[in-house]
């Protein structure tokens, strides 16, 4: 399964964790303030770059996934078994 946790980079203790209750295989990436994770089965989720655990948002793509999503010049690519998806 997917688990993200949040560590101090002075002291490296942990901050928080949290549990995506899915699988990722892929890294995450980060836009501006915003964690962006995406499952094997198309679960993508976006979360608050911070020392809180803050879900922003959670949507359900149609395809499989094991690549990294990309970020460029204002959108962000999913390359899926099946066909690409961007978003802006």
């Amino acid at each position: 399964m997917g688990s993200l946790a949040c560590l101090d980079l002075k002291d490296g203790k942990t901050i928080w964790t949290k549990d995506l209750e899915f699988e990722v295989q892929s890294s995450p990436a980060i836009a501006g303030r915003q964690l962006i994770v995406l499952g094997t089965k198309g679960e993508l989720v976006s979360l608050a770059a911070g020392r809180e655990s803050k879900e922003l948002g959670r949507t359900k793509l149609q395809d499989m996934f094991h690549a990294s999503p990309a970020l460029a010049d204002g959108r962000m690519f999913h390359a899926g078994r099946n066909e690409m998806a961007f978003f802006r």
